[in-house]
């Protein structure tokens, strides 16, 4: 009885790290798209003016 509510309350714990981390990749994943868009107009504003 012990060992599976031990194992149960682990899996539980691997289960909220594991989501914690996905949001925290998608929180990143965006962060940087939006960088990039942001760098991708700025780019070609450059690019833009030079031509």
């Amino acid at each position: 009885c012990f060992s599976t509510e031990l194992f149960d309350s682990s899996l539980d714990l691997g289960l909220m790290r594991g989501l914690e981390t996905l949001a925290v990749v998608l929180f990143l994943g965006r962060e940087v798209c939006k960088t990039l868009s942001q760098f991708n107009w700025l780019l070609r504003d450059y690019l833009k003016a030079q031509c």
